[in-house]
């Protein structure tokens, strides 16, 4: 043990420790605890360290506001615009309304 903290060997840890991408699968948030634990491992030559959390201290994920979700979508369309702008395609293309052409249930009736 190194800091008082319990460190566990890969896949040695008590079942009811999980990382936070673990209790993120699961619905849940560590809620503000401490770590429960560490596991170390080596990737590329490197030693790093998962932090465990107690999974019977955790609590729900929150569920966002509208508001929280509105400011979520407009900072993902700008990103994608900056993005497209550093590709070479204007803003103004992509804000375009554009005809999209006949609909699905208009080729339907056509062909039948």
């Amino acid at each position: 043990m190194s800091e008082g903290i319990p460190t566990y060997p890969w896949r040695c840890a008590p079942s009811h420790l999980r990382t936070k991408r673990q209790l993120a699968a699961e619905g849940l948030r560590p809620n503000g605890q401490d770590i429960a634990g560490k596991v170390p491992f080596r990737h590329r030559g490197r030693v790093i360290v998962a932090h465990l959390f107690d999974v019977t201290k955790a609590a729900p994920k929150r569920t966002p506001t509208a508001a929280q979700l509105a400011a979520l979508e407009r900072a993902t369309r700008e990103h994608q615009l900056r993005a497209a702008e550093r590709r070479g395609i204007s803003r103004a293309e992509l804000v375009a309304v554009v005809d999209p052409g006949p609909a699905w249930t208009d080729a339907a009736e056509a062909v039948a």
